[in-house]
């Protein structure tokens, strides 16, 4: 089943990033751990050969059935699926006879064609489906929110920068490169901040802030 649950933290993380760029470093390096220790106790699937796969006692029996349609002057196959009774005259018509159209005797004209089938056990048949959401399970959980974070890693480079060059009286706090700022910049002033060069250095005497007028 769908665990709701698996959704949540990639949505949280992306909301923190948002509005604490640096936190990409340190939640990187907590879920990268803690998708090793899901790979630490991570237990590979039961291997099921043969016929191990299927359930040799139950079988399950499939029984098209044939008719000559004298108006149209040929057969007409159809599938038989509720009619129980007829489904075990034809089992007992075949006997030990598969895969073979089989003629009734009483009904001329009328062919069964018995088919058998075995079915699929259910821990071989739900280990794959488990595994399948294990893994949809730790991709969400844990590899989503290191991805976002290699994506935010840009944006707490060039945060980490103003916010240093903002200390030293050369930005205003709304020139800060920040993923939620950058939402309240027109595109002129985006494109602007995105050519500012990344220097840290001291600021000469007197200088005033970067595309800031008195």
């Amino acid at each position: 089943h769908i665990d709701f649950a698996m959704i949540i933290p990639p949505i949280r993380m992306f909301v923190y990033y948002t509005l604490f760029p640096f936190l990409c470093y340190p939640a990187a390096a907590l879920y990268g751990y803690g998708y090793y220790r899901c790979l630490r106790t991570t237990k590979s699937p039961m291997a099921m050969r043969g016929y191990d796969l299927y359930d040799t006692a139950t079988k399950q029996y499939v029984v098209p059935k044939r008719v000559f349609d004298k108006r149209q002057r040929r057969y007409v196959e159809t599938q038989i699926f509720d009619d129980v009774e007829q489904i075990d005259y034809a089992i007992k018509l075949a006997g030990d006879r598969r895969n073979v159209f089989i003629d009734d005797p009483k009904q001329k004209g009328v062919a069964y064609y018995v088919q058998e089938r075995l079915l699929m056990r259910n821990e071989a048949m739900f280990t794959g489906e488990n595994w399948t959401w294990a893994i949809t399970s730790d991709v969400f959980r844990y590899l989503l929110p290191i991805g976002l974070a290699f994506v935010f890693h840009p944006a707490a480079q060039r945060f980490r920068v103003d916010f240093q060059l903002y200390l030293q009286g050369r930005l205003r706090w709304f020139q800060i490169r920040h993923p939620l700022l950058n939402f309240f910049k027109t595109g002129q002033e985006y494109r602007r901040t995105r050519g500012r060069s990344n220097i840290t250095n001291a600021a000469p005497k007197d200088a005033r802030p970067w595309h800031y007028k008195m």
